[in-house]
């Protein structure tokens, strides 16, 4: 009876000796195939990456910023005295001002846009350049005046006159007769007998003097 204990006993031992042989070796065996799983799988993923393609990198200029252009001023064309006589005989007595002066026949104080020519009174004045006249006006404080647009689009105009030898519409050249000069101008009464002789170009007053010969 004993004997046949001693014997199961030491078949039990060998068959759980086998048994764990057979666990330890499906183990290692399971940590080998999960091993080769998983770099297989790492390399997977390292061939997709590889294969996918690479962003493109866009080739679009960069955008530059244009400056905005600034317009450039047309400069004012100032006549010259080139091709021009004096329309009386006298110098300048009172010059082109902007800025206020004192005006004795009106008693008032303001600019003078002109040039006060002396002449003698009944001396005929002449036009100083070919144009057009554009107005023969009379008044209380200027006595005749004429308007002429010149050849070169500059309106002059010719104040100071007891009569006019011209009419609107007319034709005149270079030193053609526009009217007598008055004994005194009422509006520049302290300044006696004169021309008083504007210029204007493009709607602004310019200075007449840079247009006249010398006396």
């Amino acid at each position: 009876m004993l004997e046949t204990v001693k014997t199961r006993l030491h078949q039990a031992r060998e068959w759980l000796l086998d048994y764990a042989y057979l666990v330890t070796l499906g183990a290692m065996i399971a940590v080998i195939a999960g091993t080769a799983l998983y770099t297989d799988h790492l390399r997977s993923q390292q061939n997709v990456q590889a294969a996918a393609p690479a962003p493109e990198v866009s080739s679009s200029p960069t955008p530059q910023i244009s400056p905005i252009p600034v317009p450039t001023l047309a400069p004012i064309r100032m006549p010259s005295a080139a091709g021009s006589v004096r329309p009386v005989s006298g110098g300048q007595i009172r010059g082109f001002s902007s800025q206020p002066v004192f005006w004795q026949g009106l008693d008032c104080w303001q600019s003078h846009f002109a040039v006060d020519l002396a002449a003698e009174a009944g001396e005929t004045a002449v036009c100083m350049r070919d144009g057009v006249v554009l107005s023969c006006i009379r008044d209380e404080l200027w006595g005749w005046r004429v308007e002429i647009r010149q050849t070169d689009e500059s309106v002059c105009t010719y104040a100071g006159l007891s009569c006019v030898l011209v009419q609107v519409g007319q034709t005149v050249a270079r030193g053609q007769a526009l009217g007598d000069v008055l004994a005194r101008i009422p509006a520049e009464s302290e300044l006696g007998p004169h021309m008083h002789l504007s210029l204007a170009r493009d709607g602004q007053w310019v200075d007449p003097a840079s247009t006249l010969p010398e006396a």
